[in-house]
């Protein structure tokens, strides 16, 4: 079998993180703490996850002792983005 020529998707990356933003940013209390396809996980839970890759990236690029402390204090801040 050949092997497959990567496909160079990086410049979609700013337009999704945009979409994902806005939408987090309209959800109201009961849709962030709505349950979702992964069992115990709230879409906050979610948002929390994918964004807690992106910090992350920021701080460091690891999983440094800084991120989950972040993490924590984003989920720690109730409803919404809470930042």
């Amino acid at each position: 079998m050949p092997s497959l020529e990567p496909v160079d998707v990086i410049d979609l990356f700013p337009g999704e993180r945009a979409a994902l933003l806005e939408l987090l940013s309209a959800l109201t209390e009961a849709e962030w703490t709505a349950g979702t396809a992964c069992p115990d996980w709230s879409v906050k839970d979610v948002a929390l996850h994918l964004l807690g890759d992106d910090v992350g990236r920021l701080s460091g690029g690891g999983t440094g002792s800084r991120t989950p402390r972040l993490v924590e204090t984003i989920s720690i801040s109730g409803g919404g983005m809470g930042w």
